[in-house]
């Protein structure tokens, strides 16, 4: 009966061990399939920076003021349709900012301000 026990025992710890390896590979497998959703719907928030910098600079010409853009988080992850939504929003929100949130240098400069003004734009993610 004791080597009855043991015999079970052996098959019990070779279950366990099997049942092991089997959790890794889901592990890893969950890991994968992770990554490559992340790596086809999201994308770093520097992909719509490229047409802001442009707007920014082709708008500062045509308003006759100097402005500069700063981009935080460029490499935080969005999802790519979100981002392809926001483009037009963004724009919008770009163009007021040059238009209303920027003085020109003369006013800039009689405010004691520096003649180029900034506009900063961050992503990230909160919870």
């Amino acid at each position: 009966a004791k080597h009855d026990v043991y015999k079970h025992l052996e098959g019990v710890r070779e279950n366990l061990d099997d049942f092991d390896d089997l959790l890794v590979q889901s592990t890893h497998s969950a890991e994968s399939l992770y990554e490559s959703v992340i790596d086809n719907c999201m994308c770093p928030f520097s992909e719509v920076v490229g047409g802001v910098t442009r707007l920014v600079h082709d708008l500062g010409f045509k308003l006759g003021k100097r402005i500069s853009l700063d981009v935080l988080g460029e490499d935080t992850l969005v999802d790519r349709n979100l981002l392809e939504k926001l483009e037009s929003p963004i724009s919008h929100i770009i163009r007021n900012a040059c238009d209303h949130g920027i003085e020109s240098p003369q006013e800039r400069a009689e405010a004691g301000k520096p003649l180029v003004g900034t506009i900063t734009m961050r992503a990230y993610h909160s919870s």
